[in-house]
Formats: structure tokens, sequence, C-alpha cells
């Protein structure tokens, strides 16, 4: 009778030990983020993802960078844009009517 319940023991920890081994996740697939590549011609055909740009995109940290081009991510309806553009292209962004200036640290003074 002691072996008997020692193998039911030995048996109850086995199947709790294989139910917890798959319980992390690890065997799962791994969920991939989608990034979406897009020129900025491209980009401010989409009236909301130029809204999106507006809002998440930070003036120093384009116009700062003193390349030809940069890319900026934007996350707009759960998908990752890498939107590239370049420095006269931003700088042109910025300059549309009706939306302020998101901070007013910038180096570069653009007039309307």
């Amino acid at each position: 009778m002691k072996t008997l319940k020692l193998a039911l023991v030995a048996m109850f920890v086995a199947f709790t030990m294989v139910g917890m081994s798959n319980s992390d996740g690890f065997r799962s697939n791994p969920k991939f983020k989608r990034v979406i590549n897009l020129t900025y011609e491209n980009a401010v055909q989409n009236p909301g993802l130029v809204s999106a740009m507006h809002q998440q995109i930070y003036k120093e940290d384009v116009l700062d960078v003193h390349q030809y081009n940069s890319a900026c991510v934007v996350i707009y309806q759960k998908n990752t844009y890498l939107i590239s553009g370049t420095r006269e292209q931003w700088m042109n962004f910025f300059r549309i009517k009706g939306t302020p200036p998101v901070s007013k640290k910038s180096k570069i003074d653009i007039v309307e």
C-alpha cells in the first residue's frame, strides 16, 4: 500500500510539472510586430496618419539630426509605420497651417 501511495504522489508531481511547463507560453508561436515602410509622400495622403504624425513626432527629434534623410516611427490603428523623408520634407510638414508646433524649444524657427 505504501508503494501505491508513493507511485500516486510521484504521478501527481509528474503531471503537475508537465502541465506547468506548457503554461508559460514557451511553445506558442511568437507574435511578430508588423512594420510598414512608407515614404513621406505616401504618408501625407492619409489624413488620419498625418494627425498621428503630428501627435507622435517631435520637431527636435527630426530636424536636429544632421542627416539628409531621416525616419520616424508612428503607431496608427494598431500598425507601426516607419516613415522616411528628407529634411526639407519634414520642415514643410511642420509648416502645415493649422497645426501648432509640438515644442517651443526647437532650434529652427519656422515662419508661416
